[in-house]
């Protein structure tokens, strides 16, 4: 079993906790997916570029696994608080905050 902090996928319950589903209508896939896709368009004025800032991979052996839980961008996230999707949310190489203040301080830390 996986600790709390390593595991790779978040719990139903974490992600869309009941209340804020039956608040915002979340209740199919794709009431959500139009939903989060509203908040990254919204956030656009907080995006970030990684692709200047990703590491090398170090071994042939890393993946997928390795490099979600060595994120980064989780590691910020979950020091600060924050909440993937409703906070920020992660795409390709790029970054978006539901906030001015965290995208700044979240460039200062990378």
């Amino acid at each position: 079993m996986q600790n709390k902090n390593t595991k790779l996928v978040q719990s139903w319950s974490d992600l869309f906790p009941d209340d804020v589903v039956k608040q915002h209508d979340l209740t199919s896939p794709a009431k959500r997916s139009k939903y989060f896709m509203q908040l990254w368009d919204s956030w656009s004025a907080t995006e970030i570029d990684l692709s200047n800032y990703k590491k090398p991979k170090t071994s042939p052996r890393h993946n997928r696994y390795e490099w979600y839980v060595d994120s980064p961008v989780r590691a910020y996230a979950k020091k600060k608080g924050i909440k993937e999707f409703w906070e920020y949310q992660l795409r390709g190489n790029c970054i978006r905050f539901k906030d001015e203040d965290t995208a700044i301080l979240f460039r200062l830390t990378i």
